[in-house]
């Protein structure tokens, strides 16, 4: 910092000196400076000059035109303000003719003239028409012919544009000649610009002798001597967020050491917004001097949740997250007192698309009125309107949402609404009499907010300073910390702003790649003359994709790089690690006994045989996954689909009279139970369309099947998808349990202590046998679209599988037969049978009772943690299976 300061002092004696060559008063004087920061930096180094003197003006070109006169935008001119340009490029577009395309590319045309604004406002005002007539053919020429179509009409708007509008700059040019100050002298940084060279130029064809330029990066290397530096810390990360927290250990080690202010360069916006929060987390003050897009703060992100919400056509989830966003600002009329049983009626309807009022109107809730206010508020957005009602009506919105005040004190918010014209006494938009929709509305809105940039306000005094890598020039840093410099953020050549070719970008005259090369070279190489330098890396982006270090990084690597002879070391890890005990969770065991069951399924005592803890979770507490709320389908959906659609054929038939009908006859009935099952599920049918281009080769599958098993078993349908109760007690009366048969095990229940629980299941469908055996009246089916082999598993396992076994116990003292049928995707359909039944079911009842009596008898219940089941299970947060000893997992 010492240099720094020997420095500057050398610039301004420089500038003392240049002043007494001049003969010029320095209060009439003008000194121009690259960018604002600077402007308290030479202020306070002149002020410590031996024989001081009068200040001269220190200015910027925007400091100047704001102290010589505000500046109010004529209608249609390019005003800088995000929300009046995109609405000027639109009706620029329009008087264009392009009516239809005005919206998606009146974005593209600000962009382009904000490349060019800066090269129109180079060009004094009485020139700037003939600058533009004279540069529009050319690039008109440069841009080809009808592939390029909207990329001409882009830059043809864009140039003209900017060609013809007036800037507050403007009244520099005017300064020069009517004030007449006594010398102008230009402060260049890494890159020129335009506007201050033409100042300077054009004062040098009126005064040449009162003018003076100094290139700050040249002085800035011949003045002083250089310091001993410590050896550049190179800090290799393994992934974003690794080198997240090793830049914020080294920006925290720097500011510890109390030496000065503390660089951090912003070369990534998202990693940069990362260090800040662990640096604030620390406690340290941050200046950030480079700020963020405004639609990526908290404010955009309330208001953008309320409009996406709006929308006519608005998921569960869009007003969900809006909802939920707006209940934590204060003075909210979001509660989530209301809220969170909305949700729940949502999620367990899977209602994946907002309802309409009418559906509102049916729900029996005491929150109704609540939703009902929902969906008023949302449909004050929906109608299209012009834009002035637009706004008038968002306001009202928020205000009724609570949002709006909470907007007005925040800081993002207040930039915001500002952006949006939304603030009281904010300049009105140009009258715009066209309706907008509602998409067109939110776009714009979305346009406004990425063009906006959001800076948080200054601390009283900083310990950290967030900057661009070429401000560094000529500031006092005690220490620079530069992360991301890897081959994305920091490559040899950056990729120059907008859609423009290098020969159109050297007849317009914008700066080439060659130019953006040699200025970050510059930056680059000056950041290397600070005392404390760290330099971070990443070895990939955290997503599997690796990242390599940026060439200007490589390039100092090497023994002869740099010219400095400045050392590169691989730095070690600031951070300090902590040892922590460890603390395993030992497996988890429950008592059961204080919940009894009323009732047990199939699929609850499979839950209690592969793991008695998930069993405990489930269906003792009934604990239950939140159902998604989505629109996809997935295979649960199919299968509730097939089981619905195969139950109203079978249904449609014996409502006929059951009797043999033609195969033309059933395949229309299954074609309209398909169209009817998916009608009473609640399916899109355009998202059914791919399982619909299987069906018919499903269909003919399941039809031939039947054909041939109607014939060969002698079996009609009875009824299906019943929902069948019985008690325990009975069905072990029923299948004379209590009796072991010759090679059945001893009974390990007690036969008198049978729990009073009822068996709880539905059949998928039950035919009957019209030519019964003594061993079977009934054959039970159960319906499977998963794959064949799986199906035949459960055959094949018949212990391990107790599904059927336990529906041929809901039907004691009948004797019955038992089957799977799967029906494939493919067009096969098989049916596989359970042998034994009879003896698999009386097992199955000793084992449930034998089970349930231990749990009665205060057995815990303990969580196995093995097997696929612990894989994709519900319960696994509750069981803490990842944190198990691991001689228990």
């Amino acid at each position: 910092m010492a240099i720094t300061q020997e420095r500057w002092l050398a610039l301004c004696a420089e500038l003392q000196q240049q002043l007494q060559r001049l003969g010029a008063d320095p209060a009439r004087t003008v000194v121009l400076l690259p960018y604002a920061q600077l402007l308290p930096v030479v202020r306070a180094h002149w002020a410590q000059l031996p024989q001081a003197g009068l200040l001269p003006r220190i200015e910027t070109t925007f400091n100047w035109a704001a102290r010589l006169a505000p500046h109010v935008p004529a209608a249609g001119d390019y005003s800088q303000d995000a929300a009046q340009d995109l609405l000027t490029a639109g009706q620029l577009l329009q008087a264009a003719g392009l009516h239809q395309q005005a919206s998606w590319l009146a974005g593209r045309v600000r962009e382009a003239a904000q490349q060019l604004a800066a090269l129109a406002q180079a060009q004094p005002p009485q020139q700037r028409l003939a600058w533009m007539q004279a540069l529009l053919p050319q690039l008109l020429d440069s841009l080809g012919a009808a592939p390029m179509r909207y990329e001409q009409l882009v830059a043809q708007v864009a140039l003209a544009w900017v060609g013809s509008s007036s800037y507050g700059t403007d009244i520099l040019f005017e300064a020069l000649e009517q004030e007449a100050p006594d010398a102008l002298i230009l402060l260049r940084g890494y890159q020129r610009d335009p506007l201050s060279e033409a100042l300077y130029a054009r004062w040098l064809e009126q005064q040449p002798e009162a003018a003076c330029a100094i290139d700050l990066p040249q002085f800035w290397e011949k003045a002083g001597e250089t310091a001993p530096m410590a050896p550049v810390q190179w800090h290799r990360a393994r992934d974003l967020e690794d080198q997240a927290a090793r830049a914020a250990a080294c920006v925290q080690q720097a500011v510890e050491g109390r030496t000065g202010l503390v660089a951090l360069v912003d070369s990534d916006r998202a990693l940069t917004r990362r260090i800040r929060a662990q640096l604030e987390a620390q406690h340290l003050t941050v200046r950030d001097e480079t700020g963020w897009k405004l639609s990526t703060t908290r404010a955009a992100s309330q208001l953008m949740s309320l409009l996406r919400a709006c929308a006519p056509q608005a998921g569960s989830d869009a007003v969900l997250e809006w909802l939920k966003l707006a209940q934590t600002v204060p003075g909210s009329a979001v509660s989530a007192g209301w809220v969170q049983p909305l949700e729940a009626w949502l999620r367990e309807r899977e209602q994946a698309q907002w309802p309409h009022r009418q559906a509102w109107l049916q729900w029996e809730h005491a929150c109704r009125v609540q939703a009902l206010q929902v969906e008023d508020w949302r449909q004050a957005l929906q109608k299209p309107r012009r834009l002035a009602q637009w706004l008038t009506d968002l306001q009202d919105t928020l205000q009724h949402s609570g949002q709006w005040d909470w907007l007005q004190h925040d800081a993002a918010g207040k930039e915001l609404l500002q952006a949006l014209h939304l603030q009281p006494g904010a300049l009105p938009l140009a009258v715009d009499t066209q309706l907008w929709n509602q998409p067109d509305f939110v776009r714009w809105v979305q346009d406004v907010l990425e063009a906006g940039s959001f800076k948080p306000p200054y601390p009283l005094e900083e310990q950290v300073v967030i900057l661009p890598l070429s401000q560094l020039l000529a500031r006092s840093f005690a220490a620079v910390v530069i992360p991301a410099c890897d081959d994305q953020h920091l490559p040899a050549a950056p990729e120059p702003p907008g859609d423009w070719t290098s020969s159109q970008r050297e007849l317009i005259g914008l700066p080439s790649r060659q130019q953006l090369q040699q200025a970050q070279r510059a930056a680059w190489l000056h950041a290397w003359q600070f005392p404390q330098l760290a330099l971070l890396t990443s070895d990939s982006d955290g997503a599997g994709e690796t990242l390599l270090s940026s060439p200007l990084l490589l390039e100092a690597l090497l023994p002869s790089a740099m010219g400095s002879g400045r050392h590169v070391q691989l730095a070690a890890d600031l951070r300090v690690l902590r040892t922590l005990p460890p603390d395993p969770v030992a497996m988890p065991q429950a008592p059961g006994q204080r919940l009894p069951l009323a009732r047990i399924s199939a699929s609850a005592y499979d839950t209690l045989r592969a793991c008695p803890y998930q069993f405990f979770g489930q269906q003792q507490l009934r604990l239950r996954e939140v159902n998604e709320l989505t629109a996809e389908l997935d295979k649960r959906d199919v299968g509730n689909w097939l089981h619905q659609l195969l139950y109203l054929f079978h249904e449609y038939w014996q409502q006929a009279g059951g009797q043999d009908v033609a195969e033309a006859q059933l395949r229309q009935w299954l074609d309209q139970a398909a169209d009817e099952a998916l009608r009473q599920e609640g399916l899109d049918a355009v998202d059914f369309v791919p399982w619909q281009a299987v069906w018919p080769r499903l269909r003919d599958g399941y039809l031939d099947w039947l054909m041939a098993y109607r014939q060969q078993e002698q079996a009609r349908y009875a009824h299906g998808e019943q929902w069948r109760d019985k008690p325990l007690a009975e069905v072990f009366a029923g299948l004379d349990a209590d009796q072991p048969a010759e090679g059945e095990p001893a009974i390990a229940c007690d036969p008198a202590r049978i729990p009073p629980v009822s068996l709880h299941g539905r059949i998928d469908r039950v035919d009957a046998l019209t030519a019964p055996d003594d061993a079977a009246r009934w054959l039970l089916l159960d319906y499977k679209s998963e794959s064949l082999q799986k199906t035949r598993n459960r055959v094949r396992d018949g212990d391990e599988d107790a599904q059927l076994s336990f529906y041929a116990a809901m039907m004691a003292p009948d004797p019955v037969r038992v089957a799977y049928v799967n029906v494939g995707e493919n067009g096969s359909t098989e049916m596989h049978e359970l042998e034994g039944v009879q003896r698999q079911s009386r097992l199955l009842m000793r084992s449930l009772a034998y089970d349930l009596q231990r749990i009665a008898d205060g057995q815990p219940l303990q969580a196995l943690g093995q097997g696929a089941r612990c894989d994709y299970c519900a319960m696994r947060g509750l069981c803490r299976r990842d944190f198990w000893m691991e001689e228990q997992a």
